[in-house]
C-alpha cells in the first residue's frame, strides 16, 4: 500500500504519536511511540529538504 502524505499531515501525524504516547501505561511502549514520532518528523523535514533542494537544481539547468 502506498500512501503519500503532505509535510503538514505527517507532523500532525507525529504530533497524534507524541500525544498518545502520553496516555500509553506502558512506558516502554510510550517510549517507542515518542521515538517513532520524532523520527517521523525528522525524516519528513529532511525529505522536503531534498525535494526542494531538487527542484532549484532541476529549475537551474533548464
Amino acid at each position: 500500500m502506498n500512501i503519500e502524505l503532505s509535510e503538514t499531515e505527517n507532523h500532525g501525524v507525529a504530533f497524534m504519536m507524541r500525544y498518545k504516547a502520553n496516555a500509553v501505561k506502558d512506558e516502554e511502549a510510550a517510549k517507542l511511540l515518542r521515538r517513532a514520532a520524532y523520527l517521523l518528523d525528522h525524516t519528513t523535514v529532511l525529505c522536503s529538504y531534498a525535494l526542494r533542494q531538487n527542484r532549484k537544481e532541476q529549475s537551474c539547468k533548464t
